[in-house]
């Protein structure tokens, strides 16, 4: 768990804390033992108001843990992996069911092929281009529901990166262009899933973890990348224009 005055603090700026368990990747565990550290995760955090919901099982499969490209057949791909992935659900639902709190509980978050109960979506980055998003929603319906991940990394320091990756193929290598990818990544999928209804969207994630590079939008040393003021503007509400005075009783 962060500390409690991560919490607090957002708690005071009104942000949202989407808090997961410590159940990441393809791991067994004992459902009474999830229960029992559930539980104490739901006890801590009830005085946060800025707790929203509970992630159970995260990424208990990655098919897609390399690029696959884009393209018709990339996206045969992208199904194929994800007929050929299978995860037994029965002990992430039996800690969902056990947890005592008043708030959302996702049994299973991840990619497409783990049924999840919310999303894990990368079109742009691990197969596909950005123009994807329509397809994946289309052809796994109700995927887009809730959507806790999705997103694009880029580079801070051509000398010190994490490694050329896939999606940057094509353009000159350098930082800012590919933070300026990323963002148009990052502004396309948002819009699309907004445009779609989406209920829940968070993207992954605010901050890079190490120099050199990352998913984040802010550089590890807390700088904003080029990134960064195209997904706050995709964040930002809608605002609705009327061109001509309404008439009638407007409905809400």
């Amino acid at each position: 768990m962060p500390s409690p005055e991560f919490y607090e603090a957002c708690d005071e700026a009104g942000l949202l804390v989407w808090q997961d368990l410590p159940l990441t990747g393809p791991v067994e565990y004992d459902p009474e033992r999830g229960i029992e550290v559930g539980s104490a995760l739901g006890e801590a955090c009830e005085s946060y108001p800025s707790v929203a919901a509970y992630g159970v099982h995260d990424d208990p499969r990655s098919p897609f843990d390399t690029p696959l490209g884009s393209g018709r057949v990339a996206r045969t791909r992208v199904r194929w992996r994800a007929w050929r992935t299978s995860f037994d659900r029965t002990s992430a639902d039996a800690v969902a069911d056990g947890m005592e709190t008043d708030r959302p509980v996702f049994p299973v978050s991840g990619p497409p092929g783990t049924a999840p109960d919310a999303a894990h979506l990368y079109p742009g980055w691990e197969y596909g281009t950005a123009g994807d998003i329509g397809w994946l929603t289309d052809t796994y319906p109700g995927i887009g529901d809730v959507v806790t991940e999705f997103g694009a990394g880029s580079l801070t320091d051509v000398d010190d990166s994490p490694g050329v990756h896939a999606a940057f193929e094509g353009l000159d290598g350098t930082p800012v262009e590919t933070q300026r990818e990323q963002g148009r990544t990052l502004k396309h999928v948002v819009e699309a899933l907004r445009r779609d209804g989406t209920d829940l969207l968070a993207a992954f994630s605010l901050q890079d973890v190490r120099p050199g590079g990352g998913m984040g939008v802010v550089d590890a040393a807390g700088h904003e990348k080029a990134s960064f003021d195209a997904i706050a503007a995709a964040y930002e509400p809608v605002q609705v224009v009327a061109d001509e005075p309404p008439t009638g009783v407007p409905s809400v």
